[in-house]
């Protein structure tokens, strides 16, 4: 009987607490796919970050080779 006569005070916060955990519950999960897709960035950064490096090693290789024949050439010319 007490309970009955109590349950129009602690109906919203049951209500409330219900709310509140579901609420909780979704940023978590939301939390979490972001998080992947964190991953997901960080791995495909990491490749776009060596193949940066590789067409900037390459470059200074062509560059190089090119500086190397242009003296040739200046000296011969």
């Amino acid at each position: 009987m007490m309970r009955r006569m109590l349950s129009w005070y602690t109906r919203p916060l049951v209500d409330c607490h219900a709310a509140t955990t579901q609420f909780l519950a979704e940023a978590a999960q939301m939390l979490e796919r972001q998080e992947t897709q964190l991953r997901g960035l960080e791995e495909v950064l990491a490749a776009l970050t060596a193949d940066l490096a590789e067409l900037r090693r390459q470059l200074q290789s062509r560059f190089d080779g090119i500086e190397r024949e242009w003296e040739i050439s200046k000296r011969q010319g």
